[in-house]
């Protein structure tokens, strides 16, 4: 039977900071794919993803299990991190790689009647969505979230987190279906 994330946190606030071993196991793969759906950039996914291990040391001690889950906190710590990274990206005016350079690199299962050219087209309609929309998506819809977490993690209520929700899919399958074969400006 498979421990509390709760209980290795404990123990991580307790000095045993070996225990983030396994949060990092557990959670790793998610919080990269969370990155990476924001940005389609794989090493800064990558970067991002150490760093918010490194941030969830560094914090440790701001964890309250009263407050909620350890997963939500991670992800409350990414929300703050992406945003942090966007800050210092805009102050920097570094220059962003085309989304067609990146998603050819990216390796992609298809599954049913989905060919890589509909997986391609929603990613380029997915980055067109303002950015709180595409947030909101990313962690319902690919990191599987439930509304509670999702409205913990972006600091706002569970009917306002479906209201957006619904705005952001009818935004999405606008754009979704309004271009033929993601033909998209970036």
């Amino acid at each position: 039977m498979e421990l509390a994330d709760e209980i290795y946190m404990k123990e991580i606030q307790n000095g045993r900071l070996e225990a983030m071993a396994v949060l990092f196991d557990r959670y790793q793969v998610r919080i990269y794919n969370y990155f990476f759906k924001l940005s389609f950039d794989a090493s800064q996914s990558e970067d991002l993803t150490q760093q918010l291990f490194i941030r969830a040391l560094q914090y440790r001690n701001s964890f309250r299990p009263e407050q909620g889950r350890v997963k939500t906190w991670l992800y409350r710590m990414a929300v703050n991190l992406h945003i942090d990274h966007k800050k210092l990206q805009a102050k920097h005016r570094m220059t962003v790689m085309p989304l067609s350079d990146v998603h050819g690199n990216v390796a992609e299962v298809t599954s049913g009647n989905f060919t890589e050219a509909d997986y391609s087209t929603l990613d380029k309609a997915l980055m067109q969505l303002e950015p709180d929309q595409r947030q909101l998506i990313i962690l319902s819809k690919y990191q599987g979230l439930k509304y509670e977490e999702v409205a913990t993690i972006m600091g706002i209520t569970v009917a306002n987190v479906k209201v957006k929700m619904h705005r952001a899919i009818l935004a999405l399958r606008t754009l979704y279906f309004s271009k033929p074969n993601g033909t998209y400006e970036l």
